[in-house]
């Protein structure tokens, strides 16, 4: 099992993931030190060969070795473990095999669907062990946070219930995924003793239902004006928006709903105002055990017919959810009278006959006390032990029970408490703290250098490497902080340009467009900021040059080369179609090559997100295809050029003059006269040199089809009948993912700013963040523009 995984078990599939990583950051971010631990392996692969690895002959022994050389010598007072499956069997094993002073370290174990058994042979310390700090999380179908009675007894520690799975998990991926909050919950108020720790656990009970209504594919007829409205919980509402003769509408607008009950479910509802208003094109029902707790599940559910169920809809909708604990939840009154919630809390804390008619906290009765609910944690309480607080996100304050108050001051206040680790322990040196102290002030400047909005000061300004119509690229070095010293290509962008020229969508959806791709054979952006003046994306440089530049020097390429970069630009183009993006602007000049010899697509100016479905254009979307005349002349589909509407499908007629151009070193149509090669486009055959392959020819035939709707990769499975071509026949897919094919032509390139690939026009210009007239650009802020790609999403102020 690779390390950071938990289990085999779970596989990367409907949203589930078996990485440790989301534990990992909530460990860093808590100040725990983190060390993970990997039994089941005993070799690894040394030049090819198996090598054993030493002191892991077996699990026992590995645990062992890591616990006695890195774990005891540390200084942490505290340790705890969160374990998962088998291995609560193997720290059973290791926990009865410590001393007592050892015992005294263990803060807390948190297990999750833990197999281990208690048996008749256990010493009395590894049961106290157990059953004072330690708790185990498993699915059941017994109510949330409750305690499950057979496997306490079987476990010898406490063993809550995290509800009923969805349909599409099982059970050790859902429960993973689950407890991950309640899990750390656990572990920083175990200190205060086990029942006090399990009311925190209860306190991070899900309140909150999120629903994002993102899109539907409709079937029929266009709707003049659909909509959705999402009902849950007493609660109605609906999206906003107007889309007029539309059979693919957005909407990406989020509602939330108080709801703590696993037996709520949430409606949705797709109608268009032009229908009469007891009229629906279909709903969807979702239980909350289908939700996602504590994690966004984004899918498509089919529409069904309200009053027939088992009948479809006019199509489906895609909705993201996710079930959540929110401290700051606020119910409303009418929610509060209908979800008094006796039944976790009275089972669970509450004796004998108080339940509802007595404050959980000082059992004082409402016979002369006023009954008030607390709003975070919906239980009884009197006015004496509970207050009105304003509460974030409220402009009015909100009642509270001392109970909550003191829990979140004791999450979100505790401090790692030191002492001496045994008898014998060694008190630290001031010296020894001296020299912590001075690091946590490193690291805490550090974190805040990384946090803080980059500005063009933090990089060194190398060369200019090219040059556009709204700006030019530099290359540059970053300065200091997180990846100092790394080399970047910097675009930059003038804003007063982009203003004149009414490129500000295109400009934001650029950089939205680079954000989100992640892909092999696409530049990535890594960090995006701005002034008052002009727009800075920071991207991969690829000192390898443009695919312009090289068919220059080459002439033309041969076959086997041009068949590698095709494919690799066919994955690219594939991506970017299955995220609903059109290209639009397919170019040798807009393909960077890096220093292996691989490409990589760039500059997403003139790129449209949200096109057509599958890249086909059916007749009933028509008027919502893109309609806008943009690209590079020679490389323009004869459907723009007759002002159709159009598709993605464009993107193939480009990939069809690319695939020509390769080969041949000129496009099929091109004419110093403007107008007439465009006339060549609409009307000229393709003349194929001897030296092109029959192959090739089909391909080239198939690709610059004038109609779209017979163009290769057209139809509904897109690229991926261009991959089965004979053209590509030799190509492994899978390799080429992975970047294992080797490259025919490797550039010269003797370092990571190498910028001899870079044509010589560019290379005698001065590197400088030339100022600009601010007469036009002064003052207009791109909202949501700075970005960093390691996690924080920073929102400056306009300059």
């Amino acid at each position: 099992m690779q390390p950071g995984m938990w289990s085999r078990t779970i596989h990367p599939k409907t949203g589930f993931q078996g990485s440790m990583i989301p534990y990992l950051k909530t460990a860093i971010q808590g100040g725990y030190g983190v060390v993970i631990l990997n039994p089941s392996t005993n070799f690894c692969m040394v030049n090819g060969h198996r090598a054993k690895i030493l002191h892991s002959s077996s699990p026992e022994a590995h645990v062992s070795y890591v616990w006695k050389n890195y774990i005891v010598p540390n200084a942490a007072q505290e340790i705890s473990f969160i374990v998962h499956d088998n291995a609560g069997v193997l720290l059973k094993t290791f926990l009865s095999s410590l001393s007592g002073h050892e015992t005294q370290r263990i803060g807390g174990v948190a297990f999750i669907e833990s197999v281990h058994q208690i048996s008749s042979g256990d010493s009395n310390g590894l049961r106290d062990l157990l059953r004072e700090k330690a708790v185990n999380f498993e699915a059941s179908a017994e109510p949330m946070f409750t305690v499950i009675g057979s496997s306490k007894a079987r476990l010898g520690c406490t063993s809550l219930s995290v509800g009923r799975t969805s349909s599409e998990a099982n059970n050790r991926e859902w429960t993973v995924h689950s407890v991950q909050t309640s899990a750390f919950v656990f572990l920083q108020s175990i200190a205060n003793g086990i029942e006090e720790s399990l009311h925190a656990i209860r306190a991070t009970f899900p309140n909150k239902l999120i629903v994002t209504v993102n899109r539907a594919r409709l079937t029929g007829q266009p709707y003049n004006n659909p909509f959705a409205v999402v009902q849950c919980s007493g609660q109605k509402k609906e999206t906003v928006g107007s889309h007029k003769h539309t059979m693919d509408p957005e909407w990406n607008q989020t509602f939330s709903f108080p709801v703590t009950s696993s037996e709520a479910k949430v409606v949705i509802v797709v109608k268009d105002r032009s229908f009469p208003m007891n009229t629906s094109l279909g709903q969807v029902v979702v239980s909350m055990s289908e939700v996602g707790l504590n994690r966004a599940d984004r899918r498509w559910f089919s529409l069904r017919d309200e009053k027939v169920p088992t009948t479809h809809g006019n199509g489906e909708v895609e909705l993201t959810l996710e079930w959540v604990h929110d401290t700051f939840v606020a119910r409303s009154d009418s929610f509060i009278r209908g979800n008094r919630m006796p039944t976790l809390e009275a089972q669970q804390r509450r004796p004998g006959g108080e339940g509802e008619n007595a404050c959980y906290l000082c059992k004082s009765t409402f016979v002369l006390h006023r009954r008030r609910y607390c709003r975070m944690c919906l239980r009884l309480v009197c006015t004496s032990c509970s207050d009105r607080l304003f509460l974030p996100g409220f402009s009015e304050p909100k009642r509270v029970c001392s109970g909550c108050c003191d829990l979140q001051m004791m999450l979100h206040n505790k401090l790692p408490r030191m002492g001496p680790n045994g008898p014998g322990s060694k008190v630290p040196s001031q010296d020894k703290l001296d020299e912590h102290a001075q690091r946590m002030e490193a690291m805490r400047k550090r974190e805040e250098a990384e946090r803080r909005p980059l500005a063009i000061n933090d990089f060194d300004l190398l060369k200019v490497v090219g040059r556009g119509a709204f700006g030019k690229v530099l290359l540059v070095r970053k300065k200091d902080g997180k990846n100092a010293g790394q080399i970047y290509a910097m675009k930059i962008l003038v804003k007063s340009h982009i203003i004149k020229n009414d490129q500000i969508e295109n400009t934001k959806a650029e950089q939205h467009i680079l954000k989100e791709i992640s892909h092999p054979y696409v530049v990535r952006l890594r960090y995006a900021f701005q002034n008052a003046d002009k727009l800075y994306l920071i991207m991969d440089y690829y000192p390898g040059g443009s695919m312009f530049y090289h068919l220059r020097k080459s002439k033309r390429f041969t076959e086997d080369r041009t068949r590698l970069y095709m494919a690799q630009l066919l994955t690219a183009l594939m991506h970017l179609h299955s995220k609903q993006i059109a290209y639009r602007d397919l170019k040798l000049e807009n393909i960077l090559m890096d220093p292996k010899g691989n490409i990589a697509l760039t500059d997403f100016g003139l790129s449209k997100e949200g096109q057509m479905v599958e890249g086909a254009i059916r007749a009933s979307q028509a008027d919502s295809g893109m309609k806008t005349i943009c690209g590079t002349a020679e490389y323009m589909a004869p459907e723009l050029l007759r002002h159709q509407p159009y598709g993605k499908v464009v993107d193939w007629w480009s990939y069809g003059i690319l695939l020509f151009e390769m080969l041949t070193g000129r496009t099929p149509f091109v004419d110093r006269n403007r107008r007439q090669m465009f006339k060549n486009i609409m009307q000229s055959e393709v003349i194929y040199p001897s030296h092109i392959s029959p192959v090739a020819r089909s391909l080239i035939s198939k690709l610059l089809n004038r109609d779209p709707a017979r163009r290769l990769g057209g139809g509904p499975n897109g690229g991926r009948d261009i991959m089965a071509h004979p053209f590509f026949e030799s190509i492994d897919w899978d390799k080429l993912m992975r970047k294992e094919i080797e490259p025919p032509f490797v550039p010269d390139v003797s370092s990571v700013d190498d910028i001899t690939n870079v044509p010589e026009m560019f290379q005698n210009m001065a590197a400088v963040d030339s100022p600009v007239n601010k007469k036009n650009g002064e003052g207009h802020h791109f909202d949501d523009f700075t970005y960093q790609e390691d996690g924080y999403i920073m929102r400056a102020m306009p300059s």
